[in-house]
């Protein structure tokens, strides 16, 4: 019996794992994407998981949030500190953190990765 818990649990993260790894690839595009837009440069190409929490949805569905960090910067010298917030697979805010404040650069449409 607890090999099969076993087993299971390892399945689970398993599947977790992969599924994490696909969401932070369409991340790392819709990331590039919306920087370019901006006029910023993504810099290291990539983002990085910086926090993980879970919560209800309106129809008390359970939801994985998400909050990756990245660096941008204007002129290729500078480095600025961003952040993409996810609630499931829907993008809620990209913003960058400067020391003048925060300035953002994409707010909710409700638009799903896919």
């Amino acid at each position: 019996m607890n090999s099969i818990l076993l087993l299971g649990l390892i399945i689970i993260l398993v599947l977790f794992w992969h599924e994490s790894l696909q969401v932070r690839e369409l991340v790392i595009k819709r990331c590039k994407t919306i920087c370019e837009q901006a006029g910023l440069q993504l810099l290291d190409q990539t983002v990085a998981l910086d926090t993980i929490s879970f919560s209800f949805s309106r129809s008390d569905l359970f939801q994985l949030n998400r909050v990756y960090k990245f660096e941008v910067s204007e002129n290729g010298v500078d480095r600025i500190n961003g952040y993409l917030s996810m609630r499931g697979k829907t993008i809620e805010t990209i913003q960058t953190i400067t020391e003048n404040g925060a300035t953002t650069l994409h707010q909710s449409g409700h638009k799903q990765l896919h």
